[in-house]
C-alpha cells in the first residue's frame, strides 16, 4: 500500500461513514473474502474517530496517541474535509525545529 495506510469513506454529501484500513484488509483476507468484489461497506470500520477542522495540532497529537491511531479524519460541517496522519504531524514538528523558527508545532 505504500505510504497511504487508510482511506477514508464518505457519502454523496461528504458526510464520512467509514474508513478502510490495512488492518480492515487484512482481516478480510484472513476471513476468506475476495477484495475485488466486495463491497466496501463490507470492508471499512464504521466508528471513525475524527477531529474538527479548527482543533490545535496539540489536539490532533493527543488523539492520535490515546486512540493509537496512524491518522485521523478532519471533519468541518459533519463533511471529512482532509486526513491527518501521524508522520503529517512529525514533519511538521520537525520542519518547525530545523527549518522554522527553532521551536516545535
Amino acid at each position: 500500500m505504500g505510504k497511504i495506510s487508510g482511506l477514508p469513506v464518505v457519502d454523496s454529501g461528504r458526510a464520512l461513514v467509514g474508513i478502510v484500513t490495512g488492518f480492515d484488509l487484512v482481516r478480510a483476507l484472513r476471513a476468506g473474502k475476495d477484495l475485488a468484489v466486495t463491497p466496501v461497506d463490507e470492508l471499512m470500520s464504521r466508528d471513525v474517530i475524527t477531529i474538527e477542522a479548527d482543533a490545535p495540532v496539540d489536539d490532533v497529537m493527543e488523539v492520535l496517541e490515546r486512540e493509537r491511531i496512524l491518522r485521523v479524519p478532519v471533519v468541518a460541517d459533519g463533511r471529512l474535509v482532509g486526513v491527518v496522519s501521524r508522520s503529517d504531524v512529525l514533519e511538521a514538528a520537525l520542519i518547525g525545529v530545523y527549518v522554522g523558527n527553532g521551536s516545535p508545532v
